[in-house]
């Protein structure tokens, strides 16, 4: 299922048995990971379902995923990659862009790394050269030439060997 930013971060839960049986849906369920605080918690809450359907040390299986990059998609249940993601999840709930974030990490980055590479979002490469020059003082509103004759395109793309665009946000390589 294509993943978006604004959803619920959810997953599609089963057991290799049920998958494996042909009937993922018998014990499979849709879990809204806003419900739990870590992965601890997301633990107990697997045991419990499992053991009061008569699975005993089930191999829990995530078949499909919503609302979270990407990076974060494992079908088994590698608990490390959990922990990330709820990480992850703490994080966008004090981000002050969680679409430019979204596109950030489902591009393969750390989150960590987002508030200093975030730069903002522009129409263009060439919109967002200008605006570093203006930021560094190398834009003289009061002159028309040479500011009327610089190649804004060949500027932008000698400025984005040191940044990234992804989905109309720019960050900073780091």
């Amino acid at each position: 299922m294509e993943t978006t930013k604004n959803e619920i971060a959810q997953i599609f839960v089963t057991d290799f048995e049920s998958y494996n049986n042909g009937n993922q849906f018998e014990h499979g369920h849709w879990i809204d990971l806003d419900q739990f605080s870590d992965i601890d918690s997301l633990n107990e809450y697997l045991t419990n379902h499992f053991t009061s359907i008569g699975r005993q040390d089930p191999e829990i299986m995530i078949t499909d995923f919503e609302g979270f990059p990407k990076k974060y998609y494992s079908e088994s249940f590698d608990s490390a990659l959990l922990e990330s993601l709820f990480e992850y999840l703490e994080f966008k709930k004090s981000c002050h862009n969680e679409e430019a974030l979204f596109a950030y990490v489902n591009d393969g980055n750390d989150f960590d790394n987002f508030d200093e590479a975030f730069q903002g979002q522009y129409k263009d490469d060439q919109d967002f050269a200008y605006e570093v020059a203006e930021q560094l003082g190398a834009i003289d509103h009061k002159a028309t030439w040479p500011q009327n004759c610089i190649d804004w395109e060949y500027a932008a793309k000698e400025l984005m060997y040191d940044y990234q665009e992804i989905d109309g946000y720019y960050f900073r390589n780091l």
